[in-house]
């Protein structure tokens, strides 16, 4: 019996995105409907405050390949993902964010490197303002210090073959993408990194820069690193 699993699911985790939501999901579907495999497209409201679940619905009646998935309150962007993590159906599954800063159409560019099962994007050149790049090169210098691995941008938009993802996700915010990769390396998986272009965001903020993030993101990097067990 042939398998019913879409080739790729695309995951884009929403929160408080009314002014940039529709453009992103319309750009996935037009790219994944020109690449010509099987797909659907997934998105998490993160329990946005905004007009973004009735946007989401409009979206949702016009294609029927968009599942939409809520939370009742806001979570924060790693709880949003492994929602969508463990929803998705697909053979390959990428994270897109819904800010336009990756857009769709550097799907084609991670889905050439299918020969690893963990593709990273990396963002070249960055459109971030410059405390935020500052933050990103702290956290993959940190990763690299700590784990050795050979990564510029963990953080990024990443595409992972189904099996990457059977696993348990225990980390909070910034650190779910280097849990994920991390258990991935221990079980002998390989993974690339790949150059994608990166856009200022079209609208809105961007939640990661929020200090109680940094510092719980750190807390938790030292945690899982001084206890190597914690992420199992």
């Amino acid at each position: 019996m042939a398998s019913l699993r879409p080739h790729l699911s695309v995951v884009i985790p929403v929160y408080q995105e009314q002014d940039s939501l529709e453009t992103t999901v319309e750009e996935t579907f037009r790219v994944l409907e020109e690449l010509g495999r099987s797909f659907e497209v997934l998105v998490c409201d993160d329990g946005s405050l905004d007009q973004t679940p009735l946007i989401l619905g409009q979206l949702q009646t016009r294609h029927p390949q968009l599942r939409a998935l809520s939370h009742p309150t806001n979570r924060g962007v790693a709880q949003a993902l492994k929602t969508l993590y463990s929803s998705a159906r697909g053979e390959w599954v990428v994270f897109l964010p819904a800010d336009g800063q990756v857009r769709a159409d550097q799907i084609p560019r991670l889905l050439r490197r299918q020969d690893f099962p963990v593709v990273l994007g990396r963002r070249q050149p960055r459109r971030d303002p410059l405390p935020r790049r500052l933050a990103s090169w702290g956290f993959n210098f940190l990763i690299r210090t700590l784990w050795g691995l050979q990564v510029r941008d963990v953080d990024s938009v990443v595409l992972y073959r189904r099996d990457v993802l059977d696993v348990e996700f225990h980390s909070r915010d910034l650190c779910l993408p280097v849990e994920l990769l991390l258990k991935a390396v221990r079980r002998g998986m390989a993974y690339a990194e790949v150059p994608i272009e990166h856009h200022p965001r079209r609208s809105g903020r961007a939640w990661g820069a929020n200090p109680r993030v940094v510092v719980r993101t750190l807390i938790d990097l030292l945690r899982a690193w001084w206890r190597p067990g914690l992420w199992g």
